[in-house]
This record gives structure tokens, C-alpha cells and sequence, in this order.
């Protein structure tokens, strides 16, 4: 399905704006809406579970003090607030466990600025129907992850996260969608979410904030597009501005042909994974080398004489630094606390990362054990080795247990469904969990999506 949407005539940002703005239902390869109902299902589910921290619950309480306005819901219980608030806090909830959607070569987690915005902002207009949040939901992945492809992974290596500095272009656009602006109001509305832009790396190591950065995002799409219905105007030519333009100033070498390659053709939004456990991707699939070596050879922890993993310069940077416990985030973003807990109890889910968990002194005494290191082949791939990993276990009769992942392993839709059901029943009713599955698994004959989020609390 070619279209005048990815028009190599239009400038980035246009182009972006134009196909936002007219896309519709219609248009949308069958695959794609499937997938997107996928997602939108993994990231309700990562949001329920996510209510409980303590992060989403201090952002809630900031939240309701700056505005009472029962506009927009905060999921799981929390009230109303108004729309943009209720986005910061229901972002932060997605994001707050690490176990939220990702797209590799735009190193993002879609689901996080677009799911809140599109369905808060659905409450705020009223009367919007499936087809229409899901065409939201829809712009808002490809805005989104298409400027994240044109930016990293220079982007990433400079030390800004991704879902702070580039996810604003997705709540921006599926925010727009659902107000209904036109081309040259969402062309303002990215133009302004573009100035936002922020996140910085150093917080995956001890931090809070972090888990927030999907909820600015979230805020700042929302009052961007709002700004923008009313006739405030951004930066027009915001993504390829020579000077000051968002790709050149966050990235070394920005692929601006990137943002509209396919664009309304190819759908980058099916290619978004799911995380079967709760780490960085590079962390993922170190676990999945290690449980595919157990499954081959039971490997005894007392056997272990050392691991060694090897992954891309990026990786190592991101993720293969020196584990020393803090807060979970610190352990779901390190290589070697996945590696020496997967080695321990087979998984890296939501249970290995209690706070006994990240100090148990058998879990500490085996990441010193593991090593990381950067291997070329891996880097030299660039985005495509940017999840690759060999794990190398030793063991102390010599022998040498090696298994290579070229990239996390692809999560079916029924464990997304599992997955689902085992996030969503730690916050709500088995009857409320059944009942959210069943509302998006038919998302497209719903009427109002006030009926998914009567669910939601």
C-alpha cells in the first residue's frame, strides 16, 4: 500500500504530521491492528502491576495536589485528575517495572507514551470510538519509533533515554489524533513537543526517575497538542533543522531518511517486541542464552567458575557495568544480576527483583563472577548486534557451556496473554482482568473507550 503519505517531497516533519493527522482505521493493514491490540493489552497489564510502586504512587500524589479536574482516569483505582496529569501518572505506571514493549533500532518503549495519552485523552474529548483510538494508538507508534530510528543508537551512546527525549513525538501525535488536528496543527504540535525532549541515561543506575520519563513524555505530548488546537505554533522543520533541529542536536549521525522510508506502507509497529522477563535488551537476551544452556546441561551454581558474556560496545556500555545493589532498576538494567539470577532460579521476572533478591548474598557472589565484555563483531552490526550476546559458562571441571543469541527471543501472543493476566490479578479482580482482555481483544467494535477504562479501576 504505497501512499503520497511517505512522499520523499515532504520534509521529515511533514511528512510525519501528514500521515498522523490522515490516517485512518481503514487504511491500517489488518497485522498491524492485531499487533497494536497486543500491545495495548501488555502495556494495560504492565501498568496494573505497576500501580503498586512506590514511584507511580508519589507521581499520583503530586499529581491529584496539582489538579482535582476529574477529566482523565488514573488507572487501578487512583481517581481523576486532569488529562495531562492523569497521562504522567498512568505513563509512569507502564513503565515503572521495566517489562513494557520495546522497538530495537529505536531503542523505545512505544506502548508507555502512547497507550496513556491516546486513551486519557479519549476521556477528555468523549465519544471516541475503537477504531479511532486505535488509529491514535497507531500514529503515535510510528511517530514515535521512527524518530527513534533516525537517531540512534548515537543517541543511547551520547546518554539520553530514549523514551524521555523522542517518546514526546509519539504522545504528541497520538494526543493530535485523537483532538482531530489537521496537517498544520500537528506539524506545531511536533514542533513544540521537540523543544520537551528529555531523560538522561544516568538515572537506570539509581533512581526513581527513570521510571518516570515515559510519564513526562506522556504530559508533554498532551500539552504540546493541546497548544497546537489553540494556534500556538513550534519549530515547523523541528526533526531536520540544521541548527537545533531535535535529530542533529541528539544524535552524532542522524538517519533523517529513516523517519519517511515506507512511510504509510510499512509498518514499523509490528515490529515492536514484548519482554518475557524485566530487563534491558541486551540483559533479555543474556537470560535467554542461560536458559537455553540449562535446558541442554542442568549447570550446578557450586560448578560455576566464572561467566562470561559478550555483547556489542553499546550493550556493554548500557548494561555491563559492575552490579552493586541499589534499587531494582539498577539489577534489571545490568547484565550480570540477569545472568547470576536466571543461573539461580531460571527466570528473570517480577519475583527476582525483590529487594531481598537484589542483596541475597548468593546472588551477589555470583555476578562477581560473571564478566563482561565487548566483542567486535557484535558492534560492528551496529543496531542490528545491538541485543546480541554469548554467554560463556565455565565450569570448574573445565568444561565450556557457550550459547550465542543474535536477539531476544520473540514472545508469542498467548504468553502475552499469560503474562497479561498474571500482571493485571495483582491489582484487580480475576472477573475485571477477563473483562479488559475481552474489551481489547474486540477494541474495533467498541463504541466509546470510556468501556475499556471502567474496566481500568
Amino acid at each position: 500500500m504505497e501512499t503520497s503519505l511517505g512522499s520523499n517531497t515532504l520534509s521529515p516533519t511533514r511528512a510525519l504530521a501528514d500521515f498522523a493527522a490522515n490516517l485512518r482505521f481503514e487504511q491500517i493493514p489488518t497485522e498491524v491492528i492485531e499487533h497494536a491490540k497486543l500491545c495495548l493489552l501488555d502495556s494495560l497489564g504492565c501498568a496494573l502491576y505497576g500501580a503498586g510502586s512506590l514511584e507511580a504512587q508519589i507521581v499520583a500524589e503530586v499529581a491529584c495536589d496539582w489538579s482535582s479536574k476529574p477529566e482523565s482516569t488514573i488507572w487501578a483505582g487512583g481517581g481523576k485528575t486532569s488529562c495531562a496529569n492523569a497521562t504522567l501518572v498512568n505513563g509512569t505506571m507502564v513503565d515503572s517495572f521495566t517489562l513494557d514493549d520495546s522497538h530495537r533500532e529505536a531503542n523505545l518503549h512505544p506502548s508507555a507514551v502512547t497507550v496513556p495519552v491516546a486513551i486519557a485523552m479519549a476521556e477528555r474529548v468523549g465519544g471516541v470510538d475503537g477504531k479511532r483510538f486505535l488509529a491514535a494508538l497507531v500514529a503515535g507508534y510510528e511517530v514515535a519509533i521512527r524518530v527513534g530510528m533516525s537517531t540512534c543508537p548515537s543517541l543511547q551512546t551520547r546518554g539520553h533515554h530514549g523514551v524521555g527525549s523522542v517518546g514526546g513525538f509519539g504522545s504528541a501525535a497520538a494526543a493530535g489524533k485523537i483532538l482531530g488536528l489537521d496537517p498544520d496543527r500537528m506539524v506545531h504540535a511536533l514542533g513544540i513537543v521537540g523543544s520537551f525532549g528529555g531523560g538522561l541515561m544516568a538515572a537506570q543506575y539509581d533512581s526513581m526517575v527513570k521510571r518516570m520519563h515515559a510519564g513526562k513524555a506522556c504530559q508533554n505530548g498532551v500539552l504540546a497538542a493541546l497548544l497546537a488546537a489553540r494556534g500556538f505554533t513550534g519549530i515547523s522543520d523541528v526533526l531536520e533543522a540544521d541548527y537545533g533541529g531535535f535529530c542533529r542536536t541528539y544524535s552524532d549521525s542522524c538517519d533523517l531518511e529513516a523517519i519517511t522510508r515506507r512511510l504509510g506502507s510499512s509498518y514499523q509497529t509490528v515490529h515492536t517486541y514484548f519482554r518475557r522477563y524485566s530487563g534491558s535488551g541486551a540483559v533479555m537476551a543474556a537470560v535467554d542464552a542461560v536458559r537455553e544452556l540449562q535446558k541442554e546441561t542442568p549447570i550446578e551454581i557450586e560448578q560455576v567458575e566464572g561467566v562470561t558474556v559478550k555483547a556489542s560496545a553499546v550493550a556493554v556500555k548500557h548494561n555491563g557495568w559492575t552490579y552493586s545493589p541499589a534499587t531494582a532498576i539498577t539489577a534489571q538494567s545490568n547484565i550480570s544480576y540477569g545472568v547470576a539470577i536466571a543461573l539461580l532460579e531460571g527466570d528473570a521476572f517480577v519475583d527476582q527483583y525483590t529487594e531481598a533478591k537484589l542483596r541475597d548474598p548468593k546472588v551477589l557472589n555470583l555476578t562477581r563472577r560473571v564478566r563482561v565484555l565487548p566483542d567486535d563483531h557484535f558492534t560492528q552490526l551496529g543496531t542490528e548486534g545491538k541485543h546480541s550476546v554469548r554467554v560463556e559458562v565455565r565450569l570448574k571441571d573445565d568444561r565450556l557451556l557457550a550459547r550465542q543469541m543474535e536477539r531476544v527471543k520473540p514472545v508469542p501472543p498467548d504468553e502475552i496473554m499469560v503474562k497479561f493476566r498474571t500482571l493485571a490479578s495483582k491489582r484487580v479482580a480475576p472477573s475485571r482482568v477477563e473483562e479488559i482482555a475481552e474489551r481489547v481483544g474486540s477494541l474495533e467494535k467498541l463504541p466509546d473507550i470510556s468501556l475499556l477504562v471502567q474496566a481500568l479501576v
